[in-house]
């Protein structure tokens, strides 16, 4: 398995050979350049910053808000109250979708898969690009 973490052979600042590393200590150095040049002097603070970080996170994703607070939240100037009433008066008012206009016809040729195309065609009896010259197996 090849190393992940890169480690010298030797230590960049006095040429020993350092000893054996651990997962969290940096590759560069012996155990006592490490020590003498303060590398290991943030371990700690950038552990409990992390810590804090998280802990905050964890506490913020836990908190939901009430109603009232989503209520003076709100502006009632852009959001317009809407009764239910009002609401179902706006849907039946609303225009039905109109249906596929019947200028268009289905390709109907035989695919791989066995079933018909459904690529549009202008008139009907015509292919698409992809299936001229193939019977249909529509009606």
């Amino acid at each position: 398995m090849h190393r992940i973490l890169y480690q010298s052979n030797f230590c960049a600042e006095c040429g020993n050979r350092p000893g054996r590393r651990r997962w969290w200590q940096h590759g560069y150095f012996c155990e006592c350049c490490a020590r003498r040049l303060g590398r290991r002097r943030a371990f700690w603070p950038m552990l409990f910053a992390v810590c804090v970080v998280l802990l905050g996170v964890t506490i913020n994703t836990g908190r939901q808000e009430t109603a009232l607070e989503r209520m003076t939240s709100l502006n009632t100037t852009t959001a317009p109250v809407v009764s239910a009433r009002d609401a179902t008066a706006m849907l039946k008012a609303a225009p039905a979708v109109p249906a596929p206009s019947p200028e268009y016809a289905v390709c109907g040729a035989r695919t791989r898969k066995g079933t018909a195309c459904r690529h549009r065609v202008k008139q009907p009896g015509q292919r698409c690009a992809q299936h001229q010259g193939m019977p249909s197996i529509l009606k």
